[in-house]
């Protein structure tokens, strides 16, 4: 499974007296680095924009558009740009006012408020289960090392009453 040869002897480097941690590690929850959580509020920030995307739809839309041309056969370039009647400017206007869509808008917006909303209630429950697991991982730490000074002092204790004379 190891791929090691079983005719070679295996040596062990650790020993009971190797101490589990000196210092008990700390209580914080930042894990605002941390990826899933950093891809949970580029969504959040990703559906708010659609968000307001959707809403803006009930604004009214004005676009102007120019064109300017020119046609003609001339035999001198000289007056190919002079005032004639084949020279030709136009120009258009667009006025967009939304009247009724069916309530799509309204609807759409709803369901981006919606993914808003999940994405926040998913964001907050990764946070809350990255904090139990650490807090647990600790507890599980200190619970080893009590356990572990407790047999420690045990062993010391047995050692001390088997040498010790009747």
């Amino acid at each position: 499974m190891l791929n090691i040869p079983l005719n070679h002897t295996i040596v062990l480097t650790d020993s009971p007296k190797m101490g589990l941690l000196q210092n008990l590690p700390e209580m914080t929850t930042d894990f605002s680095e941390h990826v899933d959580i950093r891809l949970l509020e580029t969504q959040q920030k990703i559906n708010r924009a659609n968000r307001k995307m959707m809403n803006s739809g009930y604004i009214p839309a004005l676009a102007l558009t120019g064109q300017y041309s020119v046609q003609g056969l001339r035999k001198e370039f000289k007056n190919y740009f002079s005032e004639s009647p084949e020279n030709k400017w136009y120009g258009t206007s667009y006025i967009g006012i939304p009247v009724f869509d069916g309530f799509k808008k309204r609807s759409k917006s709803r369901q981006a408020k919606m993914e808003i909303q999940k994405t926040e209630a998913l964001l907050f429950n990764q946070k809350e289960k990255f904090t139990a697991d650490y807090q647990n991982a600790v507890i599980i730490i200190i619970t080893t090392k009590r356990t572990w000074g407790g047999k420690n002092k045990t062993s010391n204790l047995q050692k001390k009453s088997m040498t010790k004379p009747l």
